[in-house]
């Protein structure tokens, strides 16, 4: 069945079960909310965007149309749902959104452009953006030397909640020998002194 091909659940695994065992991950009490007071007034209830979980774990976009089902009566004696898988068109839409926003990001860049007396601050901006977008604690440039094996930082962010987590950055030259940097070498860093024998 087209239900088993987008959740991963055969036809058993679901029949007699409540609705909140395919229940949404993201908004759950909302849609409960939304979907209830709709279905309860006779109206049909469409949600777009609903995030879902399948079987095996992974996540699954799709839009819900849930309608009511009466009889000569018109008393509701069951519910259709019409649910279309638009993962795929979400995941495009995530990609695109991505990509212009780090083309905004490279705008915001470009257009630092500091002064020659202000060379490390600007840099410095340019880290800090960096850090933000991409939602990591440090960012820095470092200029290499490969004849002279020296190390230049050439510009560096540190984020201050960081220092609130108690959180130590340590610069990666002072973990890692430049030559090992240079020759694009395989380093171990090892935490615990008492356990480098297990290295050796």
């Amino acid at each position: 069945p087209a239900y088993t091909k987008l959740t991963g659940y055969e036809p058993e695994e679901i029949i007699g079960k409540p609705m909140n065992f395919l229940a949404p991950i993201v908004d759950k009490e909302e849609i409960y909310r939304e979907s209830g007071e709709a279905l309860a007034a006779g109206r049909t209830w469409r949600r777009e965007n609903v995030v879902s979980l399948r079987k095996d774990g992974s996540l699954y976009y799709n839009d819900v149309t849930v309608s009511a089902v009466k009889d000569a009566n018109g008393q509701t004696i069951n519910y259709v749902a019409v649910v279309e898988d638009i993962t795929e068109r979400k995941q495009i839409e995530i990609q695109l959104r991505q990509r212009l926003q780090e083309e905004e990001l490279l705008r915001q860049i470009v257009a630092i452009n500091p002064a020659p007396d202000a060379f490390d601050e600007g840099l410095s901006a340019i880290c800090e953006k960096l850090a933000h977008f991409y939602d990591v604690p440090s960012v820095s440039f470092t200029l290499l030397d490969k004849t002279a094996m020296l190390a230049d930082t050439l510009g560096e962010y540190v984020n201050p909640a960081t220092t609130r987590n108690n959180i130590t950055i340590t610069p990666l030259p002072n973990l890692v020998p430049l030559n090992y940097l240079m020759q694009q070498t395989a380093v171990t860093l090892i935490p615990n002194v008492q356990e480098a024998a297990e290295f050796a």
